[in-house]
């Protein structure tokens, strides 16, 4: 078991862990999404239609740690965008 999971498992939570850098974010189009995000009806599952959104919500730093913390079989269920 790694150290990780040890200390998941005593404390129930891992991190925090930094999904991005600021270029990153840029690189994966975000800005571009902040405009729109307020018009949109309903903010929810938009990894399914929106490339830039799928792309945030599963970064290989975060899929990486949670297939450490709970196996390999993982699935996107749902997304949820707050736009403040």
């Amino acid at each position: 078991m790694s150290d990780l999971r040890k200390f998941y498992e005593a404390n129930g939570y891992a991190g925090p862990t930094a999904a991005f850098s600021a270029a990153e974010l840029e690189q994966a189009g975000i800005p571009s999404l902040v405009p729109t995000l307020g018009d949109w009806p309903e903010c929810r599952n938009r990894h399914l239609d929106l490339a830039a959104v799928a792309r945030i919500c599963r970064p290989e730093k975060v899929v990486e740690l949670v297939r450490e913390l709970i196996g390999a079989d993982l699935l996107l269920w749902r997304s949820n965008v707050f736009a403040m």
